[in-house]
């Protein structure tokens, strides 16, 4: 791990805080299909699945799958570059 990572004051009670204030903020973002960008890391996008049919593979039978909402994450330009030259 980096060494700037371990110099700083963020207990992990701190992090756990941001962490679960960030999930709800993503929570209620998702529920009204909005985005979240957060800039110079990425963007989470909410996609909504329509019912479908699929197919159970321990069974082989059908199962109507109901609609549902999630979320897709998109990594910026400047994230994807600075992981990229790590490699």
């Amino acid at each position: 791990m980096d060494q700037q990572f371990l110099d700083n004051n963020l207990t992990p009670q701190k992090a756990s805080k941001i962490l679960d204030t960030m999930r709800g903020c993503l929570v209620q973002c998702a529920l009204q299909g909005d985005s979240v960008a957060l800039p110079g890391f990425g963007t989470f996008v909410t996609v909504k699945e329509d019912e479908r049919i699929d197919r159970d593979l321990s069974t082989g039978r059908q199962v109507l799958l109901p609609p549902h909402l999630s979320m897709e994450f998109k990594g910026s330009s400047s994230l994807l570059k600075a992981i990229n030259k790590r490699l």
